[in-house]
């Protein structure tokens, strides 16, 4: 039976995540977003209606009582960022648990964007994606997103590029996460090409299960490839071990060196890490 995605750990988890994050926002200054741009900026911007799960402290009040409306101061630093998850949901990625930690990886980093009062989508990639959930606000969406991840149809194939070349961000920036194993069958580089036009602030998160991390097994296996069917039998020997080894290496390098040629963040992450520690010493430092 599959673990479920939604479970008391887990949401055990997301309340300790959202504490240090207020606590960390308190030292800095007195705004409520996770970036290092929190705080609240004397300087007037713009106006917006107020939108469930949104600061009531921010509310104009003679606004209200001349037009009615609850309406929003905003100041320079407190523009919505737009927070865009996207997820490789194809079949390879539902092995050793990667879809599992894809979905809660997004929706944790999900869920901190909402508590601080910014704007959140979630895209699935694949084959036959293009269905998004969101733009949401406020931490009452959460449960929605939640339901919405937990209904999401496997992938036959994998085509990241074209996935998100379907995909319209506007002409702001933001920030993205993809959330994948890194198989595709056309260019990731072109894709992470796509987002850097778009202005979008990027963190790849490449998952890998601990079986691929590390695969310790030796002797006759038959192997089925995820995305497209296909059976082979092989011998596992020491020497095939160390090719692997610097197969994975050279493929984690390149998406790597790919992400830094964008600008952007990439992060290779284990599904059998533990949540927190997965967000807060790698989604999270240094950002």
């Amino acid at each position: 039976m599959a673990e479920p995605l939604f479970d008391p750990e887990f949401l055990n988890q997301l309340e300790q995540l959202r504490l240090h994050f207020r606590h960390k926002a308190a030292g800095q200054s007195g705004g409520g977003r996770m970036s290092k741009q929190l705080g609240v900026s004397s300087e007037f911007s713009d106006f917006r209606e107020y939108r469930l799960g949104d600061d009531f402290r921010r509310v104009d009040w003679n606004a209200y009582a001349r037009f009615g409306k609850l309406i929003l101061k905003l100041f320079m630093e407190e523009r919505q960022m737009q927070f865009h998850m996207l997820i490789d949901n194809s079949e390879s990625m539902q092995m050793y648990g990667k879809a599992l930690m894809a979905k809660r990886l997004a929706l944790t980093m999900g869920y901190l964007a909402l508590s601080g009062y910014d704007q959140m989508s979630i895209t699935v990639l694949g084959e036959t994606s293009g269905e998004s959930f969101g733009p949401v606000t406020g931490k009452a969406s959460f449960l929605r997103a939640a339901g919405y991840l937990e209904d999401i149809p496997v992938s036959p194939g994998t085509k990241l590029y074209e996935s998100i070349t379907r995909l319209h961000f506007g002409s702001g920036s933001g920030i993205c996460y993809v959330f994948t194993d890194g198989f595709s069958d056309d260019s990731l580089e072109d894709a992470l090409g796509y987002l850097r036009y778009y202005k979008q602030k990027t963190t790849l998160v490449h998952i890998l299960g601990p079986q691929e991390l590390s695969p310790s097994q030796e002797g006759e296996v038959r192997l089925l490839d995820a995305e497209t069917g296909e059976r082979r039998e092989v011998e596992i020997s020491p020497g095939l071990l160390r090719a692997y080894e610097e197969a994975l290496r050279d493929f984690t390098a390149g998406l790597r060196e790919a992400c830094h040629r964008h600008g952007f963040y990439y992060e290779r992450i284990s599904s059998g890490m533990d949540l927190r520690q997965a967000v807060l010493e790698q989604l999270i430092k240094n950002k």
